[in-house]
């Protein structure tokens, strides 16, 4: 092999790897806005005795845990991914942290005007569902499941 051909096998290899890089941000920029669209960036799922958090992070909450439980029907405060988990302009899942509220763990759609905030004894989880009405149902079916366990 002479230099010539040498060079053009190094060109080629990394013209390759550059467009493979560029192949794999456009499927995470694609498919995050997907799951923007589809309200799939996380799930929430009740059980008789814990809420479940399903997305880029996880978590599972007791409802022994819980403290205190409440709905706000306002707009967010200003606030940020900061950790593990992910985040676009229209979701936010993992860790967080707040104006007014501090570090937290976040499972919000950012658009949603409504929100549920929810104390442990180690934690405080905000999350929300893809609209007012399903965040304030969930709300209700989350005080049932806890209101007798919160002193």
């Amino acid at each position: 092999m002479d230099d010539k051909s040498t060079k053009r096998i190094i060109t080629i290899f990394f013209t390759a790897i550059i467009l493979l890089m560029l192949c794999v941000c456009g499927l995470l920029l694609y498919q995050s806005n997907q799951k923007n669209e589809q309200h799939t960036a996380f799930t929430i799922t009740l059980e008789k005795d814990s809420i479940n958090f399903h997305g880029a992070i996880g978590d599972a909450v007791s409802c022994k845990d819980i403290q205190s439980i409440h709905y706000y029907e306002q707009k967010l405060p200003a606030g940020k991914k900061q950790g593990a988990g992910e985040a676009t302009s229209h979701y936010i899942v993992g860790d967080a942290k707040f104006d007014e509220i501090g570090k937290c763990r976040a499972y919000l759609y950012t658009d949603n005007s409504s929100y549920i905030k929810a104390q442990t004894k180690d934690n405080v989880y905000l999350f929300n569902l893809a609209n007012q009405k399903d965040t304030y149902t969930l709300y209700e079916k989350i005080k049932n499941l806890t209101e007798w366990k919160i002193k």
